[in-house]
């Protein structure tokens, strides 16, 4: 049974369209200025079938899955991974995060972390956060002027 909905989890996902809004536009535009990365809690199958359609993928330097670490987030090692990875100072990262774990796993990393409530998370407790905005569009104004 496991395996049979396994399969149907990763058919499931192949099938949804799960871009948001705005960031087929977005991405690219933020590729040209600053070097990205993407740290997700995701497995790596799951992953890969829900980005496979969008092309957006090509604008990252890389992909941390959850293959990739030993302790998840809201652990800091997910961020700890990605800052070494980058090479760069802490203080020169930004965390776009949607949920209160990755948002923990981001503040124990010492890194700057703003928030992007999603639909599943829109109720969860940002207190932490270095800000709180609305939509991707509104981080893409602040960081692209």
């Amino acid at each position: 049974m496991r395996a049979e909905r396994d399969r149907r989890y990763l058919e499931l996902v192949g099938e949804a369209d799960t871009r948001i809004a705005g960031v087929a536009e977005i991405v690219p535009a933020l590729a040209h200025r600053y070097r990205l990365a993407i740290v997700t809690s995701a497995e790596p199958e799951p992953f890969a079938r829900t980005h496979e359609r969008t092309g957006l993928l090509g604008h990252f330097e890389f992909v941390l899955t959850r293959a990739d670490y030993v302790r998840a987030k809201p652990e800091a090692e997910p961020y700890q991974r990605a800052v070494e990875r980058m090479r760069l100072a802490p203080e020169r990262c930004l965390v776009i995060e949607d949920s209160e774990r990755g948002l923990a796993a981001a503040k124990a990393a010492g890194l700057t972390c703003w928030v992007i409530p999603s639909g599943f998370t829109v109720g969860g407790r940002f207190a932490g956060a270095d800000a709180v905005l609305d939509n991707i569009g509104v981080a893409a104004a602040r960081l692209l002027g």
